[in-house]
């Protein structure tokens, strides 16, 4: 355990919303995913470590309508709803960079959904709600197409650079001539109705004139240009929402059923297939560099596949809405679990932030739990009133697997804790129904038998004591480190203390915490002392002692509600967070605030700490978690570093004035850029006569640098003085023209004269 005060804390990693709906683009090399994040652009790096880049004003009113990648990857290119389009030009180099370029307005009279670049020429085109399709000449800037069709533009896609191809919802394509011969002909060629419902995708098949429409008919139709006429149409049997060929030629797609679909084109058969969501799939794109599919789901979330094997190599969770709980999990806290405005439990690495979603909840997952005695076993509370026991396994890849599932409760499970010794293993939930259960979970399979396959079905757990905890809402539950005792907190304003004789099966009241206005949102005991911690609606934290069952601090300092409370360095502080965002950290001392971070910007619901208390996980309603380290000795050990640095510096200045080598002090001090040190120079110069031999030797960024230190010395009338005779030793060898040459000498002229006047009249 870390016994010191906790001084500093700082970001290690984040993860947050970074795609919201809309379509998204991957660069040629695949190292970077561009999504749609509202009113910004969000650059996914997967290279490595997951991380993003917001390209835009997250203040910006205007919402983002569109996005598209040119083919070579150096332009993005972003539609706004006011139908303004912005060029982002894509510098490649250590970072890479992202710099806006040329912005135009469309013209268009309705928002822009769909944006495609042309392969072999600079042309991009653009379709809008307002039924029409025009193609920009970006070597030009200018228009230099205009079509317009019999709704909205659902799909656009270029043969060649002779033909354009559009499909509309309304089911209908349109052919149309755009650079064949330098027409400029605005009327369309032929109208070709293949489809009875939305065109979602127009592919032009791989060394050939030919294009496949896909369709939300259950169809996908080959089109040739040479004839202009429909000559196969391939049942697809799904309403495919998107589609993309393979390296091999086949196509690829993806729609309604949440599975992903390859098949042989020539005789239309399904070679394979596998379920990726639960939810229906949005988009699928191919990175022939990485050989990997991009696909995005409904819900915003965003899987990579291996293209050969269609296993899932990353998942990205694109929008988290509100996040309930947290927890660490795993061998050395190698994950994260997470419980969200969904049904899903989220499992993250803290390593490359991947995400693997469980199923088995029907409902919002309102709290997580990890057993101390194994930190593989967690457990889950949801809105569907059931608690679920989950096994943390590592397969192909780590995940999590139920085995248990605990039903009785009569409403919303709120608060959860499971026993922190093996010994009579147990599980303490509490819900909204005011009560509180205790489960045993002495039956649970071990991961032996889960792992030989000798455990199919999830196992029954059974209530051994049912309580009526509060008269409302029971919001919060924690367990003692003996596993006897357990303290809850309800909207009854009211602290409960349990005796817990999980031998037995059996809760008994053990007393009851007053002193709350308002209802209590989360409780905590201290691992090394007799003492609790309560938070409340009402502002406020109070730590009791519960062997008194009395209250011995009150912290005051919040400005809103207080939704969570631990103890941290071993019981000596206090960690609290609120609705506002802000977390803070008290000793329990004196009651004193010892430090206030600024850590979200809406509500903290969840504050986790690891198994050894240096690192916590917040999460809240802004959608983002936030891992934060303790850098409390790192940093004391910086200060130490730089005091160690800052004396040998000052013995080696000290050396070389008792050596009276004053022009090698004098380059020293300006190295180090200390004026304190340079002013203890300059006196001894003045003292020894040498200050203008000194001065002429100087470097000019050296006498640049001097004169700024002057600049500030002139404002002490203790210090004047020398000020006055560099700048007077300047000029016996400088002209005036030549200082006025150096950087913001005009500012330190200026900056020189009042003070300087000042100093003649006193």
């Amino acid at each position: 355990m870390v016994a010191r005060h906790i001084r500093q804390l700082q970001a290690t990693a984040k993860i947050e919303t970074v795609h919201t709906g809309g379509n998204v683009a991957w660069m040629g090399n695949g190292s970077t995913i561009f999504t749609t994040c509202s009113n910004v652009v969000k650059a996914v790096d997967i290279s490595g470590c997951l991380s993003s880049e917001t390209i835009g004003d997250p203040e910006e009113e205007l919402r983002i309508t569109s996005i598209g990648l040119s083919t070579d990857s150096t332009r993005l290119y972003v539609a706004y709803n006011n139908q303004t389009i912005k060029e982002v030009v894509i510098e490649e180099g250590e970072k890479t960079s992202y710099k806006t370029g040329k912005i135009w307005k469309s013209m268009h009279e309705a928002p822009i959904l769909i944006m495609q670049h042309c392969s072999t020429t600079p042309y991009l085109a653009t379709g809008s709600a307002d039924n029409t399709v025009k193609v920009w000449d970006m070597a030009h800037q200018q228009c230099s197409h205009f079509f317009r069709g019999d709704s909205v533009v659902s799909a656009i896609c270029f043969v060649g650079f002779e033909f354009l191809l559009v499909g509309y919802i309304s089911g209908t394509v349109r052919f149309l001539p755009t650079f064949k011969n330098d027409r400029q002909s605005s009327e369309f060629i032929r109208t070709n109705p293949p489809c009875f419902s939305q065109i979602t995708s127009i592919l032009q098949i791989p060394n050939s004139k030919s294009a496949l429409i896909v369709s939300r008919d259950n169809t996908a139709s080959i089109f040739k240009t040479s004839s202009m006429k429909t000559f196969k149409t391939i049942p697809l049997f799904e309403a495919v929402e998107s589609a993309a060929f393979a390296k091999n030629g086949n196509l690829i797609t993806v729609g309604e059923e949440g599975t992903i679909k390859e098949w042989k084109i020539e005789g239309a058969k399904l070679i394979r297939s596998k379920k990726i969501s639960e939810v229906g799939l949005s988009s699928i794109t191919f990175n022939a560099a990485r050989e990997e599919y991009l696909i995005t789901s409904e819900d915003h979330n965003l899987f990579i596949l291996n293209a050969a094997t269609f296993g899932t190599e990353r998942e990205i969770v694109g929008m988290h809405h509100e996040v309930y709980s947290c927890c660490f999990a795993g061998p050395s806290d190698s994950h994260l679990v997470v419980a969200s405005n969904t049904p899903s439990l989220l499992l993250y690495d803290t390593a490359t932030l991947d995400c693997k979603l469980a199923q088995g909840h029907s409902e919002s997952i309102l709290t997580v739990a990890k057993a101390n005695f194994d930190p593989c076993l967690v457990a889950s509370g949801s809105k569907d009133n059931t608690v679920i026991v989950w096994r943390l396994m590592e397969r192909d890849k780590w995940c999590l697997e139920p085995i248990a599932k605990a039903s009785g409760h009569t409403a919303s499970v709120n608060s959860l804790r499971l026993s922190h010794s093996a010994a009579n293993s147990h599980l303490l939930s509490l819900s909204s129904d005011c009560t509180i259960k205790l489960w045993s979970l002495k039956l649970l399979p071990t991961k032996e038998q889960i792992e030989k396959n000798k455990f199919k079905d999830l196992i029954s757990l059974t209530a051994s004591s049912t309580l009526v905890a509060h008269g409302k809402d029971a919001n919060c539950l924690d367990l003692a480190i003996s596993d006897k005792a357990a303290i809850s907190g309800g909207m009854d304003k009211l602290v409960k203390l349990w005796r817990v004789d999980a031998s037995s099966g059996h809760l008994l009241i053990g007393g009851t915490l007053s002193g709350h206005r308002r209802g209590i949102v989360d409780v905590a005991f201290s691992a090394h002392n007799q003492k609790a911690a309560s938070a409340s609606v009402d502002l406020t934290v109070k730590v009791w002692d519960t062997l008194e069952q009395t209250c011995l601090f009150t912290l005051t300092g919040h400005t809103c509600a207080v939704f969570q409370v631990l103890f941290v360095a071993t019981g000596k502080q206090v960690m609290s967070a609120d609705s506002s965002g802000i977390l803070r950290l008290w000793s329990l001392e004196n009651g004193e605030c010892e430090m206030s971070l600024e850590a979200h910007e809406d509500k903290i619901w969840s504050v986790a700490p690891n198994s050894v208390r240096n690192e916590f996980a917040t999460a809240g309603g802004d959608g983002k978690m936030v891992i934060w380290k303790d850098v409390t000795e790192e940093k004391i050990e910086e200060e130490n570093r730089k005091r160690r640095k800052q004396v040998e510096q000052e013995q080696t200045l000290h050396n070389l004035l008792e050596q009276n080598r004053f022009q090698d002090a004098l380059d020293y001090a300006l190295e180090l850029a200390r004026p304190a040190c340079a002013y203890k120079v300059i006196d001894k110069l003045i003292e020894n006569a040498e200050l203008q031999k000194a001065l002429s030797k100087l470097e000019r960024n050296k006498l640049q640098m001097l004169l700024d230190f002057a600049t500030q010395w002139n404002t002490n009338s203790k210090s004047s003085q020398a000020s006055q005779e560099v700048l007077f030793n300047i000029l016996l060898f400088m002209p005036p023209d030549e200082i006025l040459k150096l950087p913001n000498a005009r500012s330190f002229v200026e900056a020189f004269i009042p003070y300087t006047k000042r100093q003649e009249l006193k």
